[in-house]
C-alpha cells in the first residue's frame, strides 16, 4: 500500500511537469528569422558630386529593420561623406578619387542581419587649366570605369603624361588643348592597356577635338583610343585629332584608333603640320575621311594601319594655294586613294609608289619644279593621276619645269586634264631655260579636255614609247 502511495504521487508530479513545460512552450515567441538584404549596383562617378545609395530590405518578420553604413576601404587622406537620407539609402560625396567599399548591415534588433559591400568607382574631375607637369596614374583595371573625367574643356600649358589603362570622358563640346612648345601630352599605352579618350554618352559628337599646337618631341600617342569627338568645327573642320600647322605642331601616332568622330579622324591645317611617325593605326567610323593632312605627311604612312567604314573613303590632302614637296621622299601607297584640294609644288625628288591614287579637285595641278623631280614607276599596281570628276577638263593635269633626267614615268595613268584654262594638255612640258625633261613610257593617257602631252617650243625633251591615248580632244600629243 505504501508503494503505490509512492507510486501514484510520482506519476502526478511527472505529469504535472510535462503539462507546465508544454504551456510555457507554446506561449513563448517563436525565432526571429534573418533579413534579406539587396544591393544596387556599383557606382560610376567623379569628385565633387552626391550619388544616392539605395538599398532593397526584405524583412520576414516585419518589425524595425536597422542599417549600418560603414568606409571599410577608401584613397589615402580621403574624407568621405555619408549620410542617411531615408530608412534604406544614403549620400555619399567625396573629392578624392579612387576606388571606395561601403559595408551596409541591416539588422532587425534581435542579433539577426545581413551584410553586403557597395563599391564605388570615383573618378577625379580634371582642372580647366594646367600649367605644370603632371602624371596621371591609373586608377582602375577596368576600362569601363573613367578614371578622370572632363567636364569642361582644358588649356595645357605643360607637360601632361597619361599612364597606360587612363580613361578620360569628355562633356559636351569639351576640347583639350595643348599649346607651347614646352607642352606636350604623352600617352603611352600598352596593348593590354590602352589609353582612351572618349565622350560620357559614348555616340558621335559628344565632345569637341584633342588640340595639338605644340613641336614638342614628347607628344606622343601610342596604344590610344580617340573616340566620339568631332562635336563642332576647330579651324573650318570637325575631327577627332586637330594639329596645328602655324605652331609646327609635331607629333608620333602608333597602335592608335580614331573612330566615331562626327568629322575627319585626323586634321592638319596646313603643310607644316608634322606627323614624325605612323603605324598600325585604325581608322573607322568616322563621318568624314579619315586623314586630311599636308602632302609630305604621305611619306610617313604605312601598309599596316587600317581604313574603314568612314564617310569617305579616302585620304585628303590640302594645304594652303597649295601643298608642298619640300623634300625629297615617298608617296606611300596606304591603300586608299589621295583625294588632293591643293595643287602639288613639287621642291624636291618625289617618288610615287605602285597603286598610288591621286584624284584632283577641279582647276588644280601637280607642277614639277625646275629642281625637282617626278619618278613614278610601277612595279605592280598602277600609278594613277586623274580627276575627282571622271570628265575632260576636270583638273588642269601635271607640268613640268624640271630638266632633271629622273623625271620618269612608266604604268601610269594620267587622265580627266586639259583644263582650257590651262597650259594645253594633261601634260604639259614648258621649253623655256633650262627646258624640261620626261621620259614616259607603257602608260595612259586619255580624257584630255585639250592635248593628251603638250610640249612648248623651245628645250622641252619628251621621249615616250609604247603609250596608249584616247579620247584627248584636241589629239594626242602636241610638240610647238
Amino acid at each position: 500500500m505504501k508503494n503505490l502511495t509512492k507510486f501514484l504521487f510520482s506519476a502526478t508530479l511527472l505529469a504535472s511537469f510535462l503539462f507546465i513545460t508544454s504551456c510555457e512552450k507554446d506561449d513563448s515567441e517563436p525565432d526571429s528569422q534573418k533579413p534579406t538584404l539587396e544591393i544596387g549596383d556599383d557606382i560610376i562617378g567623379m569628385t565633387g558630386e552626391t550619388y544616392p545609395m539605395n538599398v532593397t530590405v526584405t524583412n520576414p518578420d516585419g518589425n524595425d529593420i536597422t542599417l549600418t553604413w560603414t568606409m571599410i576601404e577608401s584613397p589615402d587622406n580621403s574624407s568621405p561623406e555619408i549620410q542617411e537620407i531615408g530608412t534604406t539609402s544614403a549620400s555619399f560625396t567625396t573629392d578624392i578619387a579612387g576606388l571606395y567599399k561601403v559595408e551596409i548591415t541591416a539588422s532587425n534588433g534581435q542579433d539577426k542581419s545581413d551584410t553586403g559591400i557597395l563599391i564605388l568607382y570615383i573618378g577625379g574631375v580634371l582642372p580647366t587649366s594646367i600649367s605644370s607637369n603632371t602624371v596621371y596614374p591609373d586608377l582602375f583595371d577596368n576600362e569601363d570605369y573613367p578614371d578622370y573625367y572632363a567636364p569642361k574643356s582644358i588649356e595645357i600649358n605643360a607637360g601632361v603624361t597619361l599612364e597606360p589603362g587612363v580613361v578620360i570622358e569628355s562633356g559636351a563640346d569639351v576640347r583639350f588643348r595643348i599649346i607651347g612648345n614646352s607642352a606636350f601630352l604623352s600617352a603611352e599605352g600598352t596593348a593590354d592597356k590602352n589609353i582612351i579618350f572618349r565622350g560620357m554618352d559614348k555616340v558621335k559628337g559628344s565632345w569637341k577635338t584633342l588640340h595639338i599646337a605644340s613641336n614638342n618631341v614628347n607628344n606622343k600617342l601610342n596604344f590610344v583610343q580617340i573616340l566620339h569627338a568631332g562635336s563642332s568645327e576647330q579651324s573650318g573642320q570637325k575631327t577627332a585629332l586637330f594639329l596645328q600647322s602655324n605652331k609646327d605642331t609635331r607629333i608620333s601616332i602608333k597602335n592608335t584608333t580614331i573612330a566615331h568622330s562626327d568629322g575627319y579622324g585626323l586634321y592638319v591645317d596646313g603643310d607644316t603640320g608634322i606627323i614624325t611617325e605612323f603605324s598600325n593605326n585604325n581608322f573607322s567610323d568616322n563621318a568624314a575621311a579619315p586623314i586630311r593632312f599636308g602632302a609630305m605627311n604621305t611619306y610617313v604612312l604605312d601598309k599596316n594601319s587600317v581604313f574603314e567604314n568612314n564617310g569617305i573613303q579616302a585620304i585628303e590632302l590640302a594645304g594652303g594655294t597649295a601643298t608642298d614637296f619640300n623634300t625629297s621622299g615617298t608617296v606611300v601607297f596606304a591603300g586608299l586613294p589621295y583625294h588632293v584640294y591643293s595643287s602639288f609644288h613639287l621642291k624636291a625628288d618625289v617618288t610615287f609608289e605602285s597603286g598610288v591614287t591621286c584624284r584632283f579637285d577641279k582647276g588644280l595641278r601637280m607642277g614639277i619644279n625646275a629642281d625637282a623631280a617626278i619618278i613614278a614607276i610601277a612595279d605592280s599596281d598602277p600609278i594613277t593621276f586623274e580627276g575627282l570628276v571622271a570628265a575632260q577638263g576636270a583638273w588642269v593635269g601635271i607640268t613640268i619645269q624640271s630638266p632633271s633626267p629622273l623625271n620618269k614615268m612608266d604604268g601610269v595613268i594620267i587622265r580627266h586634264g586639259g583644263d582650257v584654262n590651262g597650259l594645253g594638255g594633261n601634260i604639259h612640258l614648258f621649253g623655256s631655260t633650262p627646258g624640261s625633261q620626261l621620259t614616259i613610257v607603257n602608260s595612259t593617257i586619255s580624257d584630255s579636255e585639250t592635248w593628251g602631252i603638250h610640249s612648248s617650243p623651245g628645250d622641252a625633251n619628251l621621249t615616250q614609247n609604247n603609250n596608249t591615248f584616247f579620247n584627248n580632244k584636241l589629239g594626242d600629243i602636241m610638240q610647238e
